[in-house]
């Protein structure tokens, strides 16, 4: 049996692209990381209240967060600036966000990762990125830069192969690429699997106005099925659920709204991999691998029976030669985390094979990485021994060669 961790993180130092690429972060302004990273988690939750409704971004934050960053000031910074002030606040005390910055191999250090991989029984991890797109949403949203924000995204692919270099074979980079320019796109994720990567996070949106199923984007889906590189759908780099701004005029009830659309992500997953299901992109590329990751695991059966019951409608003329929920155990892949998904509630609904193993670690959210394993598997009791070994990591493993 192989055991394969679909879902890990870096935890990317505060201060990686300015030390790691300097003339890129000099073309980038300072920034107060507070407010960036209050407003990124709920902006566009709030954004459709009328100004006069909109809290101050210092109330977005959780208590315990407020009295943390209000430690920084206001005053804008530099990622290298950002990282003296946070080693001196959390050093190696593991308060607040020290302790998750401090794991064993979350900043870099492969060796110490290997060894906690080791101790729990844990073949491959597949590592995505935590605060790695700062840079690139930065340029993106603040200068309108799309060609700095490429630069930046390739800076993050860069600096993860090298955190992993000489153990590709168990820790497996995730690059990050956007669809706007197809051919940066595929030279990225092509650079990135001879350099380990074997999964590519990419927005669970249109691109320039087109479905991802649009023949014009064939050409993607096409390279990353032949390279074997998965294509991953995780929260935040997945992008946000689009509903209609009346929702968040709740008059005057901001949080009301920021947990109407937090707790909606599962449209993201639902909407994005139905279109590359009934757009027939995965008939088309039939070994193409798909992922969804922390977008929940509990929608899973009922999307997949109502597919399957709305093609054998003769109105809609469903003329692809398989049934949904059969592009969906052959090709796609999800996983949850362990405190807040449900495993026994879904395994048995869903097609065989589909729900994989995570641990979301070192994020908190996902529990332990001493107890995530137990969490998952206790809830498989009493299944066969092929159906547990198919979730830890058997399943993934043969459908893209891991072995």
């Amino acid at each position: 049996m192989i055991v394969v961790d679909v879902d890990s993180h870096f935890m990317e130092p505060w201060d990686w692209f300015d030390r790691r690429f300097p003339d890129l972060a000099k073309r980038l302004p300072k920034y107060n990381f507070a407010r960036f990273f209050a407003e990124s988690v709920a902006g566009e939750a709030l954004s459709a209240l009328p100004p006069e409704a909109r809290p101050d971004f210092w109330d977005l934050l959780p208590e315990a967060l407020q009295t943390y960053f209000r430690r920084f000031g206001e005053e804008p910074m530099t990622g290298i600036e950002l990282a003296e002030k946070m080693n001196a606040i959390d050093g190696n005390s593991g308060r607040v966000l020290g302790k998750v910055w401090n794991a064993p191999g979350a900043s870099g250090n492969p060796a110490a990762r290997q060894a906690m991989m080791d101790r729990l029984g844990i073949d491959k991890q597949f590592i995505n990125l935590s605060i790695g797109l700062v840079p690139a949403i930065r340029a993106r949203d603040e200068l309108n830069d799309p060609i700095l924000a490429r630069e930046c995204m390739a800076a993050y692919n860069t600096w993860a192969a090298e955190q992993v270099e000489g153990h590709q074979d168990r820790q497996i980079p995730v690059c990050y690429v956007t669809l706007d320019d197809l051919d940066w796109a595929i030279a990225e994720i092509s650079r990135m699997r001879e350099l380990g990567s074997r999964a590519v996070l990419i927005p669970a949106q249109p691109v320039r106005g087109m479905a991802l199923s649009h023949p014009q984007l064939d050409r993607f889906w096409s390279a990353c099925a032949d390279l074997g590189v998965a294509v991953v759908f995780h929260i935040n780099t997945a992008g946000r659920v689009t509903m209609h701004p009346g929702w968040a005029n709740t008059g005057g009830d901001w949080r009301a709204a920021m947990l109407h659309h937090a707790t909606q992500t599962h449209q993201l997953a639902e909407i994005a991999l139905g279109n590359l299901i009934f757009g027939g992109v995965l008939e088309r590329h039939p070994t193409l691998v798909v992922m969804s990751q922390e977008l929940d695991i509990g929608w899973l059966p009922n999307w997949v029976r109502k597919m399957d019951s709305f093609t054998s409608h003769r109105f809609f003329q469903y003329s692809l030669p398989l049934k949904p929920s059969e592009y969906v155990q052959r090709q796609v892949f999800i996983s949850g985390l362990a405190p807040a998904d449900k495993l026994q509630d879904v395994f048995e609904a869903a097609p065989p094979d589909t729900i994989v193993f995570a641990s979301d670690w070192p994020h908190p959210e996902g529990g332990s990485i001493e107890t995530v394993r137990e969490a998952w598997t206790s809830q498989l009791a009493g299944l066969p021994e092929s159906r547990t070994d198919s979730f830890l990591g058997t399943a993934i493993a043969k459908a893209l060669h891991l072995n």
